[in-house]
């Protein structure tokens, strides 16, 4: 009957109850219903504390100076969940709000894949240089010791204090139950992985899950991250490797649209360019692989490829720096909260997309500015 209301389909309820009548009351006030214009709107002086916190000190790596803990860092999942949405960026990064859960409720639905990263970090940082898969699909005389590493390594991973549900005995015991699972996930992974031809079998380990971060060229911001594996392979060529849990992002959403000038994942320009920025070597290849799906990679650059020169990435490049510059500003300001959008560009607006932006994030219930009603009739 609600809805039948909202529509003009009928008359109104008989009876709607006071905190329904100011529910709506209150979303139809603070709504803009014009996709043109963002309502703009300053954070108050206690979040923008919290947001300084959260962009400048805990950032500081340890060593540096404490003018470092002034000033912007800023990392790829900063960039994801602010655009083309804000308010999704204060919620989740800076207020941190979280779903209420039960006390019985182990662990979180990403759990296993940050295990299986943990893992292959342990795994990796004990490799000076990668086994090479072998015909049969084994690593041959070096499997059982491998297998051995990797539950040695998948027990450490689980035990990891850094995990929320360290805290609970329970999801400690089902976990620890589960570890042959995540031996077999890792050692099919590795197989694919490190073969010769098609894969990395062999390669140097540079660095893994390095924390590292880089001013950008006359600019007032840091870019800062950790990335999952550089390697270094046989003609001396650096590769970045990101794993993903299962699928892989696709190489569209990883390059600058030429028509539009918008880029979607954030991930390997700021890797590329985070690395570019303090190495003399430069990146040669950056190559997204899938953990549980092993063999389901998507190489975004390759300039061993003779196809694919280093000039190819270059505008996705220009691209990623006005993004991080428009972040910049924007939250260096105190305003990261026009309601419907952010301005890229002078007569350029972002604008989340209900049906693909609102209607897949965690705090559409929340936020009171892509409220539907009955699909889109409303």
């Amino acid at each position: 009957n609600e809805r039948k209301w909202f529509l003009s389909e009928s008359d109104a309820p008989r009876a709607l109850s006071d905190l329904q009548k100011a529910q709506y009351e209150n979303w139809k006030a603070s709504s803009d219903f014009s996709l043109n214009t963002p309502c703009a709107q300053s954070v108050d002086t206690g979040v923008k504390k919290i947001i300084d916190y959260v962009l400048k000190e805990r950032r500081t790596l340890n060593g540096s100076s404490s003018e470092d803990a002034s000033v912007v860092k800023i990392t790829q999942s900063d960039m994801r969940d602010f655009f083309p949405c804000p308010r999704k960026w204060l919620f989740k990064s800076v207020v941190k709000l979280r779903e209420d859960s039960l006390d019985a409720s182990l662990f979180e639905k990403y759990d296993q894949g940050n295990i299986n990263h943990k893992i292959l970090e342990l795994l990796f940082k004990s490799f000076d240089t990668l086994p090479v898969t072998s015909e049969d699909e084994t690593f041959g005389e070096r499997e059982n010791a491998i297998r051995k590493l990797i539950k040695e390594k998948t027990g450490e991973a689980i035990c990891d204090k850094s995990f929320d549900f360290y805290q609970s005995p329970i999801a400690l015991r089902v976990l620890e139950a589960q570890s042959g699972k995540f031996e077999k996930i890792i050692i099919d992974f590795l197989h694919e992985f490190c073969k010769k031809e098609k894969g990395f079998g062999g390669c140097r380990v540079v660095s893994t899950e390095a924390s590292c971060e880089a001013w950008e060229s006359g600019k007032r911001y840091k870019y800062f991250g950790k990335i999952d594996c550089v390697l270094s392979d046989d003609a001396g060529r650096i590769i970045i490797v990101d794993y993903k849990n299962t699928v892989p992002p696709s190489i569209a959403s990883c390059r600058a649209d030429e028509t539009t000038g918008t880029l979607d994942n954030f991930q390997c320009a700021m890797y590329v360019t985070l690395w570019n920025l303090v190495n003399p070597v430069k990146v040669d290849k950056m190559v997204f692989c899938s953990i549980k799906n092993a063999g389901d990679n998507t190489v975004v650059i390759d300039y061993g490829d003779d196809k694919k020169l280093p000039e190819s990435y270059a505008p996705t490049l220009s691209v990623f720096e006005r993004y991080a510059s428009l972040f910049y500003e924007t939250v260096e300001n105190g305003n990261p909260e026009p309601l419907r959008g952010v301005w890229h560009g002078d007569d350029a607006l972002i604008v989340p997309d209900v049906y693909s932006d609102c209607m897949a994030c965690d705090f559409k219930t929340i936020c009171r500015t892509a409220y539907t009603v009955a699909s889109h009739k409303l």
